[in-house]
């Protein structure tokens, strides 16, 4: 379900994000505004998480990577050069 107050912080972006509280999964798109790069920050809980991105504009996939939160915030360095993003994020 949307739950807009797990995002602590998206300088530069329009986030939307949907949530599995119970299994700490996360689904997260992007709108760029007048940037390429960012820095999102989401409240996850404590853990270690699996990122996936989606351009969706050109339909990439990228590789997965494992990031640990820190004190229950998730910091994810976003690369969006197309104006929009998506995101998988999953509890390891």
């Amino acid at each position: 379900r949307p739950d807009i107050s797990r995002i602590k912080s998206s300088p530069g972006l329009i986030p939307y994000i949907l949530a599995d509280n119970d299994n700490k999964m996360y689904a997260v798109f992007l709108r760029a505004i007048g940037t390429k790069s960012s820095l999102l920050e989401v409240k996850t809980g404590e853990g270690i998480y699996q990122v996936s991105t989606l351009n969706s504009v050109t339909g990439t996939y990228s590789d997965p990577a494992m990031i640990k939160s820190t004190d229950g915030i998730l910091s994810i360095a976003v690369e969006i050069p197309d104006g929009e993003l998506a995101l998988k994020i999953l509890h390891k």
